[in-house]
């Protein structure tokens, strides 16, 4: 990676260390998760030298008050930064990214956390061992709200060990910030599209892409956290669809033209699989009605009324 020995000198602190990772904590309104998020970073085991920076953005709720009793338990351990006004996910998320000073960046947000302690060692070894990823990103846990593991099947891509650009063209495979650790040094600026959807992770690491590689590291390493406020789970398949062909729509002036029969490759097996999704929704209302299952609906909802 070329901007790799002008990051290392930047990354060198006054007792001529290198500064290995540093953390972004994206945070806002996560009273109900915030502690677990920063207590699980800061309980990690043989863990490289690190900085922490927790990106508060102006929450309504108590996140501050919580943040500001693990900084007087934990003394020096981490950096807030203090904002005298929201400023919204990708805003906090490049100011904090502007003042990272290690190698590495990991990022995690407020409602999730990493449940392996040696997550930051395991990924500090993957990405010292492939100088040729631009990043790497771990399986991860669903989770619901109350912490309770979601069954799902085993993460993964569509190369065990390794995806590259063409495959983050078709599809978000990373899929949470949670989950990813980058390079950094490789991208500086966020362009304007990533302010304007709710899949702005997906554009940061398209942009990567572009100088390298991210590695799958199959253990589970995150708890992704699956509730009514989250950015984008929470989000109605139509919100999320037209997030997807926006930012396919808009693919060509961030990763240039060179892969634009890929974008349009991408984006029309996309619409094709809408429709059949669609269709097959068409038929199972058909039959809904047709079987007088609103009929059930309705007395059962009734039923359920008169016996409260």
């Amino acid at each position: 990676v070329p901007e790799e020995a002008d990051v290392m000198k930047k990354s060198i602190n006054a007792s001529g260390e290198v500064l290995e990772f540093s953390v972004i904590l994206l945070t806002y309104n996560h009273e109900a998760y915030i502690e677990q998020s920063i207590e699980s970073v800061l309980n990690q085991k043989d863990a490289p030298s690190h900085e922490i920076i927790v990106a508060e953005d102006y929450s309504t709720d108590r996140t501050r008050d919580l943040i500001d009793n693990l900084e007087f338990l934990h003394p020096g351990r981490f950096k807030v930064l203090d904002r005298g006004r929201n400023l919204g996910l990708s805003s906090n998320l490049q100011d904090a990214w502007l003042q990272c000073q290690g190698r590495y960046i990991s990022i995690l947000e407020g409602d999730d956390y990493w449940n392996d302690d040696l997550k930051l060692v395991k990924t500090k070894n993957a990405m010292d061992s492939n100088p040729s990823w631009a990043g790497c990103f771990n399986a991860i846990q669903k989770i619901n709200a109350d912490g309770k593991k979601i069954n799902q099947r085993p993460s993964s891509a569509p190369n065990p060990t390794w995806i590259g650009i063409d495959d983050l063209i078709k599809a978000n495979i990373i899929g949470t910030y949670s989950a990813v650790t980058y390079r950094r040094g490789l991208v500086e600026t966020f362009p304007n599209l990533h302010s304007q959807v709710k899949n702005g992770d997906w554009i940061l690491n398209l942009l990567h892409s572009k100088h390298g590689g991210f590695g799958f590291l199959p253990d589970p390493m995150t708890s992704y956290r699956i509730h009514s406020k989250s950015l984008w789970s929470s989000k109605g398949d139509l919100e999320r669809w037209l997030d997807i062909l926006k930012v396919w729509d808009n693919l060509d002036d961030i990763i240039g033209s060179d892969y634009a029969e890929n974008i349009r490759i991408a984006r029309k097996t996309f619409l094709e699989e809408c429709e059949q999704r669609l269709r097959n929704l068409n038929k199972i209302e058909r039959r809904y009605f047709a079987f007088g299952l609103d009929r059930l609906a309705h007395f059962l909802s009734f039923f359920t009324w008169k016996n409260r």
